[in-house]
């Protein structure tokens, strides 16, 4: 009884241990991952042009220099009227106090906006021209209508693509094995910005149109070594 008791014992000690010959499980190597980043440019033509102009005047009282602002404005709107393709809009207008001896108000100072946009430059450039001398000029600038500016961004992801699959395939090349895109992000931005110009410049001098520069960022991240 006790010798059947032992080679149970034995044959269950064998059978707990694997044999020391099997080999063991093969693991799958993980892909290695690369994020990648690529900028492309395109020039969208300038189109539409954008001018700000401002009168300030100051006075004893709000009401009074209200008066005189407003009747600027009102000017400078009867002179817009003229150019159907200049478009109006009332811009920022602000009153603000100014201060003497013993932190009293001595007198008012009032500050009124007009935007003026068009497609037409000479209009344009006509129309500021027209304008009374009390009011000038704060920035004047350019930049592409809603159909340039389309247009440039699609031309502009459609080269950054490629560029991205172009500098992705350069990689996976290198360590010689294919590559998958995971994830992919597009970012577009222009560079517009108004230029300031003094109120001497006005007159109805020719404004040369120019270009804007819009640039697309395509970023994401490839798998080396799977399809």
């Amino acid at each position: 009884m006790k010798a059947f008791v032992f080679c149970v014992a034995v044959l269950s000690s064998i059978l707990a241990f694997p044999c020391a010959d099997a080999a063991p499980a093969k693991s799958t190597p993980r892909p290695a991952r690369i994020d990648i980043s690529v900028t492309a440019e395109v020039s969208a033509v300038n189109d539409q042009f954008r001018a700000t102009v401002v009168t300030a005047d100051s006075g004893k009282t709000p009401g009074e220099i209200a008066q005189k602002i407003n009747a600027d404005i009102a000017t400078a709107i009867a002179v817009a009227r003229a150019y159907p393709a200049v478009k109006v809009q009332s811009g920022n207008t602000s009153t603000s106090p100014n201060y003497g001896s013993k932190d009293r108000i001595e007198s008012w100072t009032m500050r009124s906006e007009l935007l003026l946009e068009s497609p037409d430059v000479a209009q344009l450039s006509e129309l500021l021209g027209k304008l009374p001398p009390s009011i000038g000029i704060s920035s004047l600038g350019q930049y592409p209508g809603p159909k340039n500016q389309e247009n440039a961004e699609n031309a502009a992801i459609l080269e950054g693509i490629a560029a991205f699959k172009k500098r992705a395939k350069l990689v996976a090349d290198t360590f010689g094995k294919p590559y998958r895109i995971t994830k992919m992000q597009i970012n577009t931005r222009d560079h517009f910005s108004p230029r300031p110009l003094s109120a001497a410049i006005k007159s109805s001098a020719p404004i040369e149109a120019g270009e804007t520069r819009v640039s697309v960022t395509v970023s994401g991240q490839i798998e080396i070594g799977t399809r």
